[in-house]
């Protein structure tokens, strides 16, 4: 059986930010930027446009959600 994921949510705390962290820093491509009104984007980015797997950025709304912005990587690695 072959098995992906298609997308990996990251909560931000601003879309345009994690957007230049990610394709300028990082060398990611920029795949998606919908806007929705009511400030709410889809905004996707992959290593590359032919990546089988991208990042979904989710502004966090809420301040639990604030909270958890940064803390959402694996720290043993770090």
């Amino acid at each position: 059986m072959n098995r992906k994921i298609g997308h990996i949510t990251i909560l931000v705390s601003d879309y345009d930010e994690a957007i230049s962290f990610y394709t300028n820093t990082l060398g990611f491509v920029l795949l998606t930027d919908n806007q929705f009104g009511e400030g709410m984007r889809w905004v996707t980015v992959a290593p590359s446009q032919e990546s089988e797997t991208a990042i979904v950025f989710v502004k966090a709304d809420t301040a639990e959600k604030h909270a958890r912005v940064g803390s959402q990587e694996l720290s043993m690695f770090f």
